[in-house]
């Protein structure tokens, strides 16, 4: 996992994911000055190419309003399920 921090000490950008021997999996979270998730970014493929290369955005509320990109046949999981928390050593 890796992160960002802004001048105040607080978490921007959040990076994580995991390596298959047959796909990858990259997530990065983003977050406002007030430490609220706005957006976040998943990309993920398989042996056989793109399965998802999905950005949403959040509302302040943590309401997901907008998604686009691309997302294979039967690839329906939220954009939610692949949300990570800060590590406890920092605060968003």
């Amino acid at each position: 996992m890796r992160y960002q921090l802004d001048d105040q000490g607080r978490v921007r950008f959040l990076e994580h994911g995991h390596r298959f021997p047959d796909n990858i999996l990259r997530v990065t979270q983003s977050y406002d000055r007030s430490g609220r998730l706005t957006g976040m970014t998943v990309r993920q493929t398989g042996f056989a190419g793109r399965v998802l290369d999905v950005r949403g955005t959040f509302d302040a509320r943590g309401r997901s309003v907008k998604e686009t990109g691309f997302r294979a046949p039967g690839m329906g999981t939220p954009l939610r399920a692949y949300l990570r928390a800060a590590p406890d050593n920092v605060r968003c």
